[in-house]
């Protein structure tokens, strides 16, 4: 082989090892790691108004620099505040990092949006499992035929539109998160989360409206990095913030952890004991309101209503099969003596539900077009009479 052709293929060789190297470097995936939790911020209301926003974020950054994500999990946020252009960031111990802006001219409370920032999470920081904690003003199932109304706000507030439950339910259609976190008010009732069973096998949520300040993230966070999250530690965390805090003048907090594979459970032992009805059972002033006082009772706790139910069916037994489904579907329950505008808690199952007391109550602010309701509580005859 003569010097000219030796060096021909020489350069050949290094061209086409570059050429492969920065193939390789540029189409290199992200490396996956254990975990990654997005919080999803819904601020462009009054909680960015009063900074609730900021200060969560704080939290969150004070979180990640003392190694509560440990060596293998990321922590993102998608952050729609007041001031600012909506940014999908990824908090690091060296701060925050912005990953992508998008445009406010789509509201973060279309579902589309919310599947657009699934896509880009899993795009930038893939995971062996997600976690996603929702942010913002929450009504529970309050749903309609009128995504944009207020009278039938579910999830979220930017500036003044919302998302249905239902339209929340089909952006989660299939995502599997290890968990979800509601860091809003109301969204742990039965009708809420029959609707996104299937979205993950464990739903932490307070029955009641949840104080501004919501999670303390940097303190509950380490409980869901861990290699198997301990989910009530998470919500006794929250729990005990507000139950030991001195700075607050209310100390008012329920939370709840809900295992969703033993919803269906619970929702044939709730059918057959409504079954057993044969009249509406009426306003039952008496019921443990999760409302706010002076407030329409839209929520009451789950398991004093259908004691009393079963009571008035004759049915007791039931109550007792009953329970025991709603047991083995709360994993954990916490409650302060008072919730806010000093409601007074006294029974607190873990999770509330609409009461029905009349006919006319079914079609209360879209409830009969809820899931609960199609599934559950369509087949029973007092209900599904016209």
């Amino acid at each position: 082989m003569t010097h000219k052709s030796f060096l021909t293929i020489f350069f050949a060789l290094v061209a086409l090892f570059l050429l492969t190297g920065c193939h390789g470097h540029k189409d290199e995936p992200e490396p996956v790691s254990k975990r990654t939790v997005l919080v999803y911020m819904v601020a462009n209301n009054t909680l960015g108004a009063w900074h609730y926003d900021d200060e969560d974020l704080t939290e969150m950054q004070k979180a990640v620099a003392a190694g509560h994500l440990g060596n293998q999990g990321r922590l993102l946020a998608y952050h729609a505040g007041r001031n600012d252009e909506p940014a999908l960031i990824e908090i690091t111990p060296q701060g925050p990092k912005q990953i992508k802006t998008y445009s406010d001219e789509v509201y973060s409370t279309d579902p589309e949006r919310l599947k657009e920032i699934l896509a880009d999470m899993k795009k930038t920081a893939p995971a062996e499992g997600y976690g996603l904690v929702f942010w913002s003003h929450a009504d529970g199932w309050l749903d309609g035929a009128r995504p944009n109304d207020n009278r039938y706000k579910s999830f979220g507030d930017d500036r003044g539109t919302y998302m249905r439950l239902s339209s929340l339910a089909d952006a989660l259609n299939g995502q599997q998160f290890d968990f979800l976190y509601f860091d809003c008010c109301l969204m742990g009732n039965i009708e809420t989360l029959w609707a996104l069973r299937d979205a993950a096998p464990v739903i932490i949520a307070s029955p009641t409206e949840l104080s501004v300040h919501g999670m303390p993230y940097h303190q509950t966070l380490r409980h869901l990095f861990i290699d198997e999250p301990d989910y009530a530690a998470a919500a006794r965390t929250t729990f005990e913030w507000y139950d030991k805090n001195e700075d607050f003048n209310n100390r008012d907090c329920q939370i709840s952890v809900v295992r969703t594979d033993a919803l269906p459970a619970l929702a044939r032992a709730s059918r057959r004991i409504l079954s057993a009805l044969e009249a509406y059972p009426g306003r039952m002033p008496e019921l443990q309101s999760m409302s706010v006082p002076g407030k329409t009772r839209y929520h009451v706790d789950m398991g004093d209503y259908y004691r009393r139910i079963a009571d008035l069916a004759g049915v007791p037994t039931l109550y007792d099969e009953w329970k025991a489904a709603l047991d083995d579907a709360v994993v954990a329950a916490y409650t302060t003596e008072f919730g806010i505008g000093s409601l007074l808690i006294n029974t607190y199952s873990g999770l509330a539900t609409f009461p029905i007391g009349s006919a006319d109550d079914l079609a209360t602010r879209g409830y009969n077009t809820s899931a609960w309701y199609r599934d559950v509580l369509a087949d029973v005859p007092l209900y599904s009479a016209k």
